[in-house]
């Protein structure tokens, strides 16, 4: 794959990664129910959500690192 077409692919995945964290983001920050069963449930989803959220920045920076090089001529 030629370093063009790789850096049109890092570059679209960048953009879905940088999506999905917004996405995680908006979820994080949403208000919890006042009914204490649901509160419960909730935070272990926001336990979830936190990691897929690490996950998702470290995709991030793997993806921009991986562009960076490209840039420098050294990917590969």
């Amino acid at each position: 794959m030629s370093d063009k077409a790789l850096r049109i692919e890092l570059t679209a995945k960048l953009a879905e990664l940088e999506k999905r964290l917004a996405s995680i983001k908006r979820d994080v920050t949403q208000e919890h129910s006042s009914d204490s069963a649901e509160q419960a449930q909730e935070r272990e989803n926001d336990e979830v959500i936190y990691a897929i959220g690490d996950e998702t920045r470290a995709a991030i920076a793997a993806t921009r690192a991986a562009l960076a090089r490209i840039e420098a001529g050294t990917y590969g």
